[in-house]
């Protein structure tokens, strides 16, 4: 009895062992991936601008509502560069809280490289890396996350409000 219950002891250990070696390896790819991100994200906007890489001082971001637009400016970082590699693309916002409309599908690809916690001000385009997801504020508030700041709409902000489709458009000054 005692050997039957020793080999079951053994055998739990063994894919304990093989389960948390998985979980390591797992997290260590996903950090390889991260930073591999961050390194070739100004190749991947070559995607869509093979002109090359896009000096975004100069650039701006059309974003199409309906019939209204609004235009935003972005900020240089790992992750602008991936996405403005992605432009022209249609989002379905959807309103979160009153206060923040957001971008539910699954956008992890994207690298940061500049990650602050909180105090965002209405106008901000913040990408949410640990829910991966685009968040426009169009008031003050929402929720508090750690984030990357990827640029500030301006106009009218309450255009944001609401379940919608938005246009973002990249444009070069």
């Amino acid at each position: 009895m005692e050997r039957k219950w020793g080999g079951a002891l053994l055998g739990a250990l063994l894919a304990l062992s093989l389960m948390a070696a998985g979980c390591a390896g797992e997290k260590t790819a996903k950090a390889d991936q991260k930073q591999t991100g961050i390194k070739q994200a100004a190749r991947v906007q070559q995607k869509n601008w093979p002109g090359g890489v896009i000096n975004l001082s100069r650039a701006r971001v059309r974003i199409t509502l309906g019939d209204k637009v609004l235009w935003a400016s972005v900020e240089d970082n790992a992750t602008t560069h991936a996405l403005v590699g992605e432009l022209p693309i249609t989002l379905a916002l959807k309103d979160l809280d009153g206060q923040t409309a957001v971008y539910y599908q699954d956008v992890d690809q994207f690298p940061t490289d500049n990650l602050q916690m909180g105090g965002y001000k209405a106008g901000d385009i913040v990408f949410w890396p640990e829910k991966d997801r685009f968040v426009l504020f169009y008031k003050s508030g929402g929720p508090q996350f750690t984030g990357q700041v990827l640029g500030h709409v301006e106009g009218d902000l309450q255009l944001l409000a609401g379940n919608q489709l938005a246009t973002f458009d990249l444009f070069l000054q």
